[in-house]
């Protein structure tokens, strides 16, 4: 969708959503939309509610950066205001194969609860 569409459509999703699962697998510095998402979630999503899709092509020291720039520039009334990217959930999938998919349910699960 159009960079203006989904910008608009993020906040009501996650405002209707008890977990939210990003897929950050092969993140790097092309990818600044799922920057302004990971933005967006730390400002308005518990993190604890929040698990982020890695794997080997994953950009980790862009990922740490971004939570850090993001938790730096939170508002008083976001639910991680205290936040010094503590709560985060990483999830490190390799080949995701019937053993790994159980493994994400039970991450998913665990943070609804």
């Amino acid at each position: 969708c159009y960079d203006y569409a989904w910008r608009v459509a993020l906040t009501p999703l996650v405002d209707d959503s008890d977990v939210v699962l990003m897929d950050l697998r092969g993140f790097s510095r092309a990818n600044t939309g799922c920057v302004f998402e990971i933005e967006q979630l730390a400002a308005l999503v518990p993190l604890a509610k929040v698990i982020f899709l890695v794997d080997a092509r994953t950009d980790d020291a862009l990922l740490r950066e971004t939570l850090a720039s993001a938790a730096a520039r939170l508002g008083p009334d976001s639910p991680n205001s205290d936040m010094a990217t503590r709560g985060v959930r990483v999830f490190r999938a390799g080949k995701l194969g019937a053993a790994m998919v159980r493994r994400l349910l039970a991450e998913l699960s665990a943070a609804t609860a």
